[in-house]
């Protein structure tokens, strides 16, 4: 213990970077607690508090890492190397850092993206933040470069000649569509030696130079690559929320757009955006019916499930706005864990959140069935949305009569 604290305070205390080392421990505990809040919420699970918000409008975690950084990074200015709050700034500031790169590809989308595809970015640019920090912290220095005594003209010139090497399988490495090997290997110049020597992705600019035979080599090692990416980014970051790309309507059988027309006149311009109008809200009437055949035939299939494995159905409750509970006529299945939506005996998709009645407690209410989404909770809060399949998937496998999904 004795040596590992010697070597502490040589190596980091002493050098002064243990403001850096803090502010790398925030970034990684940031992202690691609020993605595992975010996943507890997504579960449903009971005792762990939900989303905030704020005149009904939800906060996103993002919002408390900006303000986190900002009063941390002027607080330092104001406070310039002064212990322990320079540490203690320095963690916070990593805090907040790594609450906004969570929710990075919301920055950059402009959209909810959180649980789709294209939030998987986010913990792209997380890794990518802990490796650079992670290099500064060890004091790496670029492609081998090192301290060279001024009349060692021999030792600059093998230098000079190392440097650019590791360069040049760096910018190799890259070229060949493998940005996280490159950037490893500014720090660990070998790393470029194998990436470099490795077949290129099939995606980057090196593999046009490929012939058939060599491409589909490279498109095979690509998409198994992929696949142990995906894997691994599920674990970290959970499972996505989006229909495939080919559950979307084809191009074929959505309606086609009007043929522009030349705005000679404002009364043109007014007809031509009517008609853009219509045809969105046609493409966007088509694209919701697709998906509530698709979900329907989800919910039939898991009702015919249901009843096959002996999942008892149970009397169906709803609820105000307000909380009070009413009495139904309805039998079926809870697919969530606050009982706010169901699938009845009778294959329809209920919400069981209604206005409040004044004689309810008394005659009950009938809610009507509602047409169900692919994606529950589309574009709610963080957690809020999950796959009606994942719903199904879970009450199914559910202990009998338990009523959660």
């Amino acid at each position: 213990m004795s040596v590992i604290c010697d070597w502490y305070n040589e190596q980091i205390v002493a050098a002064g970077k243990q403001p850096l080392l803090l502010l790398l421990a925030g970034l990684v505990g940031g992202f690691a607690g609020i993605r595992t809040s975010t996943r507890m919420i997504r579960a449903q699970v009971r005792w762990w508090p939900g989303n905030l918000t704020a005149g009904g409008v939800h906060l996103h975690h993002e919002l408390f890492g900006v303000l986190t950084m900002l009063v941390t990074g002027t607080l330092a200015f104001a406070f310039p190397g002064r212990p322990p709050w320079h540490d203690l700034l320095a963690l916070g500031f990593g805090i907040g850092a790594g609450l906004v790169l969570d929710e990075y590809a919301l920055l950059l989308h402009l959209r909810d993206v959180y649980w789709t595809r294209e939030g998987r970015s986010s913990i792209d640019a997380v890794i990518a933040a802990t490796i650079v920090t992670l290099m500064l912290v060890v004091s790496t220095v670029p492609f081998g470069l090192d301290d060279v005594e001024r009349d060692e003209a021999s030792t600059r010139w093998a230098t000079a000649a190392a440097v650019c090497l590791n360069l040049s399988l760096t910018v190799l490495t890259a070229l060949k569509g493998k940005p996280w090997l490159a950037l490893l290997s500014v720090a660990v110049p070998p790393i470029g030696l194998v990436g470099a020597s490795r077949l290129a992705a099939a995606g980057s600019p090196w593999a046009r130079r490929y012939g058939p035979a060599k491409l589909a080599r490279a498109q095979a090692r690509s998409a198994a690559w992929s696949r142990r990416k995906d894997r691994l980014i599920t674990m970290v970051g959970g499972v996505t929320s989006v229909a495939s790309p080919d559950d979307s309507p084809s191009p074929q059988s959505s309606p086609r757009p009007p043929a522009p027309a030349s705005p000679q006149s404002g009364s043109d311009w007014q007809e031509q955006r009517a008609r853009a109008v219509a045809h969105h809200g046609a493409a966007l009437e088509q694209r919701l019916a697709a998906e509530a055949a698709r979900a329907m035939t989800q919910i039939a299939e898991f009702v015919a499930a249901a009843k096959e494995a002996g999942v008892p159905t149970e009397p169906l409750r709803a609820r105000s706005y307000r909380g009070r509970s009413y009495r139904t006529s309805l039998r079926g299945w809870y697919l969530n864990a606050s009982r706010t939506i169901a699938v009845g005996d009778d294959g329809m998709y209920y919400s069981l959140l209604v206005p409040p009645s004044a004689t309810g407690w008394l005659t009950g209410v009938t809610p009507e069935p509602t047409t169900p989404r692919l994606i529950v909770g589309e574009g709610a809060r963080d957690g809020e949305s999950i796959p009606l399949a994942t719903l199904l998937r879970q009450r199914l496998n559910a202990a009998p009569g338990s009523g959660h999904a």
